[in-house]
């Protein structure tokens, strides 16, 4: 269990492999290992995940001649992208079984991360002349990435989705975590991760149906407003999203689905994305470039490597099998689908098994017993 603290690190490794990668393996390995001691459950919505596995492999074996196609990419991502699917399977009965340990380590975790954000922020805006802590660029748009455990400030919102992902499981936080939690979303200054934070927050008090707890909302309004006619950085992020200039957010979502449409029916291949940008740039005659074929965009990128027939089984197995079950989690979790593209991740995937532990939890609630 010990491996789950490294499912954090999805912006630190080496060779295209990241902590998080590594931590994932490690636990399925454990997982599978743990076989004899629980059932492995396959769900009838499952049957989606396998059209989509399926529909992923396609492009490989269509266009794997034409001159864009890098056949040893599309090799090593198809086979990470295999694995996750397997994890997503075994590793959340795991984790569940235990989950009482799992619960506690995501905590510490939570705690740990917020922490050295907090200090990482406070450092920056304070004494900028420390870059072993961050790394300046691009100072004319007041933009920073952070150089430690995420590459920068917009990926917080990773941590924030395991935060709800407590929330909605009715997990018991101290004050301390919500109120660095808090400060490290206010600190940090990204759309993102106040978006995030912000919808999370307003579909927990929506699900309740206590309406007199609404009143949270328009206090997040005012501190929204606060903020934006206070603090600059937050003024240029806005514009850029209202705006269609080159670094505009809405220029590179827009360009995400723009390419998407354009890319082949069946998909471009895993690995591939980028490759066919650069290959086929001219002839798509895009409007809103991307960000050197970067699609920032999870439904769009999963559209361009899968093709229709892969975007639409992916959605059917996300939605068929979560919606009912982890409504307001997965209302967080595809909020966040249009901010980021790392579709073919350790994070994105232990994103999957949070939905599906989360699942299991309601199922046996249902049932009338718990796993404790």
């Amino acid at each position: 269990m010990i491996f789950l603290y490294g499912v954090f690190f999805i912006s630190t490794g080496i060779f295209g492999i990241t902590l998080s990668d590594i931590s994932l393996f490690l636990l399925l390995g454990r997982s599978i290992l743990s076989d004899c001691k629980f059932k492995i459950k396959i769900n009838k919505y499952d049957i989606f995940l396998l059209i989509f596995i399926i529909a992923s492999l396609m492009p490989g074996l269509i266009y794997s001649s034409e001159s864009y196609f890098d056949n040893e990419a599309f090799i090593l991502s198809y086979g990470k992208f295999i694995i996750y699917c397997i994890a997503i399977i075994f590793i959340p009965q795991m984790l569940y079984k235990d989950k009482n340990k799992t619960d506690k380590i995501l905590i510490n975790s939570l705690k740990y991360i917020s922490i050295f954000s907090v200090i990482q922020f406070i450092s920056y805006y304070t004494i900028p002349q420390i870059d072993i802590l961050y790394n300046q660029y691009a100072t004319t748009y007041g933009v920073f990435r952070i150089s430690s455990i995420f590459s920068e400030p917009s990926l917080l919102f990773y941590p924030l989705v395991i935060y709800f992902y407590l929330i909605t499981s009715k997990v018991k936080i101290n004050r301390l975590t919500h109120s660095l939690i808090f400060c490290q979303t206010l600190l940090s200054l990204s759309l993102t991760v106040y978006i995030v934070y912000i919808s999370g927050i307003a579909l927990i008090y929506i699900d309740k149906s206590k309406l007199k707890k609404l009143k949270i909302i328009p206090v997040l309004i005012v501190i929204f407003y606060i903020l934006y006619n206070s603090v600059p950085i937050i003024q240029v992020h806005i514009n850029n999203l209202i705006t269609l200039n080159p670094s505009s957010a809405t220029t590179r979502l827009l360009g995400g689905f723009e390419y998407a449409i354009n890319a082949p029916f069946c998909g471009v291949g895993l690995g591939n994305v980028e490759n066919y940008y650069h290959y086929n740039l001219n002839e798509m005659n895009l409007r809103f470039l991307t960000t050197r074929g970067t699609v920032n965009n999870i439904i769009a990128v999963v559209k361009v490597f899968s093709g229709y027939i892969g975007v639409i089984s992916f959605i059917l197995f996300i939605f068929s099998k979560y919606y009912k079950k982890c409504k307001v989690l997965l209302k967080v979790i595809v909020i966040s689908f249009f901010s980021w593209g790392n579709f073919n991740t350790a994070g994105f995937f232990f994103m999957v098994i949070l939905l599906e532990i989360q699942r299991l939890k309601f199922i046996d609630k249902e049932k009338g017993y718990e796993i404790k």
